[in-house]
């Protein structure tokens, strides 16, 4: 029965996605419409946090769909962190201005909840994006992360290109998304019968930071085939040869730019995550219905992640760029070619 749930549950977010793309959702009035304002409307981005690697997509993708309503002023504001007195500091800091909505990015709903209550007690109107929900927003849009950890479970041997091991590093208990993460991966992952887990360590509960948790892990399994990660901020924060030497590979959840170099160059094996700049223009799209109309209609928009690899990256990419309204040869810049001693001979 739950098997069947869960299903119907993809099922919907699939249907969900395919109608955004296609055009299906309801869109808002264009420029002309008696619903349209007739004086500029000021919309708020709070989130997602300073360094967050998918920030510069979800503000791109917000800037590019804004592009079409000239009367819609965005101010993007980035908090120092997540964390539920950063965002506390920074809503009240946005709504000295007055927006007419604010979009607010959730990692985790009990960190964001009282930034969210602060939001809906001034009259601005909320709209939702990222990993959780919060009851009264107007609408939000979903990344579906743990749709994405089911799928880098169910793909992990094709991932392993070969290997028969991995280490897991997961976050299970630090937010309600990392524990569905955690047991989605593992319920597709027990399946791959070829793979064998060597050992996995809950980052949210040990006493040293992740990275170091993973050289621990490399140490003591140094011919592992792969590293999965449930989070990126380990391959964010060092070098991957820095953590497992020159022969180690990881899989992580997270498509962000910041990790395709490592991609291309075969450090990484895989990549799972979402177009951001899509899920910034379906916020934008929430916000413009938000400032149109009065009552909420618990609009959502649900957001997939993709697998990818370094065959599949090129168009991954060129597609992430379009969406957020970046420039490609920014994102992903030609591989740096092979350095060559001054006195090497050619081979004949």
């Amino acid at each position: 029965m739950a098997d069947t749930v869960a299903g119907f549950g993809r099922f919907v977010a699939y249907v969900s996605v395919a109608a955004a793309l296609i055009g299906c959702e309801r869109l808002p009035p264009p420029p002309g419409d008696s619903r349209s304002p007739d004086k500029p409307v000021l919309i708020a981005l709070v989130g997602p946090p300073a360094g967050a690697p998918e920030r510069a997509g979800i503000e791109g993708g917000v800037r590019q769909f804004f592009r079409r309503f000239p009367l819609f002023r965005l101010q993007a504001v980035a908090p120092p962190d997540g964390s539920s007195d950063a965002l506390l500091e920074t809503v009240g800091q946005i709504l000295s201005g007055k927006p007419r909505v604010v979009c607010l990015y959730v990692a985790d709903a009990r960190a964001a909840r009282p930034a969210a209550e602060q939001i809906l007690n001034s009259g601005a109107a909320l709209v939702t994006l990222g990993y959780e929900s919060i009851d009264g927003a107007f609408g939000h849009v979903q990344v579906d992360l743990t749709g994405g950890a089911e799928l880098l479970g169910s793909r992990l041997t094709e991932i392993a290109g070969g290997k028969r091991s991995y280490i897991l590093l997961h976050r299970s208990g630090a937010s309600r998304v990392a524990t569905n993460c955690y047991h989605r991966f593992m319920q597709q992952a027990r399946e791959q019968y070829r793979l064998k887990l060597l050992e996995q360590r809950n980052a949210h509960q040990a006493r040293r930071p992740a990275p170091e948790l993973l050289k621990t892990l490399f140490a003591r399994f140094r011919h592992v085939g792969l590293a999965v990660t449930l989070d990126p901020t380990p391959w964010l924060s060092a070098n991957p040869e820095e953590l497992g030497g020159h022969e180690a590979r990881f899989a992580t959840l997270c498509a962000a730019p910041a990790l395709w170099p490592a991609l291309r160059d075969g450090q990484a094996a895989a990549l799972v995550g979402p177009l951001d700049g899509r899920v910034g223009a379906l916020a934008a799209e929430l916000a413009v219905l938000a400032a149109t109309q009065s009552e909420p209609d618990g609009s959502g928009r649900v957001v997939a992640c993709e697998l990818v690899t370094a065959a599949t990256l090129p168009d991954f990419a060129r597609r992430y760029a379009e969406q957020a309204g970046l420039d490609l040869d920014a994102l992903l810049p030609p591989a740096p070619l092979p350095t060559t001693r001054p006195d090497a001979r050619p081979e004949p």
